[in-house]
């Protein structure tokens, strides 16, 4: 098999892949700006976050309401803009869980307001923290590059990669009105090639990792289309996706194609990891034992593909219990019966999200065993790089 007409064929199929994402991906209807959708009334008013130092804090003060935990009264320094070097007197609410006591020293993101010039309003937003994930994400480089040595580079790369594709690409078309499902899958498809090329080279291992990896992504579309529909799902489970109909933009977002999107991408990268693996699994087993037949090798893939899925499996369906524990926890709590837990809107997605991820997962397994078994059995040697 010429591995230079194997890769001709992958690219035609990215792009055949792709095609249906510009040609039915615009829905006129839905998912498109919509002049009927007012902006926010802020004519004449300037909002910026920009960053400041606290001076002086006082000790909290009881709050009078139920849901008040108390105030502050700070100073702060603006260390940012056009207010920089300016000090001022704020009154710091502490309400709720979530809201972090504040002490001098602290830097902290400031709010400000202004209308024809002068501030309006003015407030602590949030403390600074970007200075610790600077350096958290330093220590993941160094450690990736000094164990993965050559191949740690190139996981950064496709790391790179993928945000890049998520920021400027798939967000952006979203926020034209673009199918966010079609697009997550087709985009993810494209990711996935030039992510398996790089860390695989161009060869048949690739070559089986990535029909594999892209047959478990459109089986996953189309399984969360089908069960996000029959179960009704809002996509409405988070703040976040209902602040999405308040944006500016005016745009009419499709918060369930969003949440399906979400799926297709949590998904990717378990899919990734078992369909490379099972190529490489093969390809080596081929290499100690080349009298081996295309039978022998897709029963030695499919066994080291099951216990990849033992474990992969459990880590996909844990990461989602994960993000939905406060919520397990407040059903404890409150002892809700089974039916009002297993029919809310919230845990009916998470069982979606995980179980649809997971099954692109399994039937990924299958079909890159059986195409690098097929594969090395007719080529019967070593893949080279092209």
């Amino acid at each position: 098999m010429n591995v230079k007409r194997i890769f001709s064929f992958i690219i035609l199929l990215a792009v055949l892949i792709s095609f249906p994402v510009f040609a039915l991906g615009f829905d006129g209807e839905e998912g498109v700006p919509q002049d009927d959708i007012p902006p926010f009334d802020d004519e004449g008013v300037d909002v910026e976050l920009v960053r400041g130092e606290i001076l002086y804090a006082s000790d909290p003060v009881e709050g009078e309401e139920y849901w008040e935990q108390g105030t502050q009264q700070l100073r702060v320094k603006i260390t940012q803009g056009e207010f920089e070097g300016q000090e001022f007197e704020l009154e710091h609410m502490l309400f709720g869980i979530n809201t972090l006591e504040l002490s001098a020293g602290d830097r902290v993101m400031v709010y400000i307001e202004t209308a024809d010039g002068e501030i309006t309003t003015i407030g602590v937003d949030e403390i600074i923290r970007d200075h610790i994930v600077y350096i958290l994400i330093a220590i993941f480089v160094i450690a990736l590059l000094a164990i993965g040595g050559f191949k740690g580079i190139k996981a950064l790369i496709t790391l790179v990669l993928m945000g890049l594709t998520v920021i400027y690409i798939i967000l952006p078309l979203m926020m034209e009105g673009y199918n966010p499902l079609l697009l997550t899958v087709a985009f993810s498809v494209l990711v996935s090639i030039f992510t398996l090329l790089i860390i695989g080279g161009a060869n048949s291992k690739s070559f089986a990792a990535i029909l594999g990896t892209a047959v478990g992504l459109l089986l996953s579309g189309i399984l969360a289309w089908v069960f996000a529909n029959a179960a009704n799902l809002t996509g409405y489970v988070s703040e976040e996706a209902q602040m999405l109909q308040f944006i500016e933009e005016g745009v009419d977002f499709d918060v369930r194609g969003i949440l399906l999107a979400g799926i297709i991408i949590g998904a990717l990268g378990a899919i990734l990891d078992v369909t490379m693996s099972i190529a490489s699994a093969i390809e080596e087993i081929k290499i100690a034992n080349p009298k081996l037949k295309a039978g022998e090798l897709f029963a030695a893939g499919m066994n080291v593909g099951r216990d990849i899925m033992g474990t992969m499996v459990n880590t996909l369906i844990l990461a989602y219990t994960g993000s939905a524990l406060p919520l397990l926890l407040l059903f404890k709590a409150y002892e809700q019966p089974f039916g009002a837990i297993i029919n809310s809107d919230l845990i009916a997605t998470e069982i979606v999200r995980a179980l649809v991820g997971s099954l692109g997962l399994i039937v990924a397994i299958p079909i890159t065993a059986s195409i690098a078994a097929l594969i090395h059995h007719n080529k019967g040697v070593r893949s080279k790089k092209i």
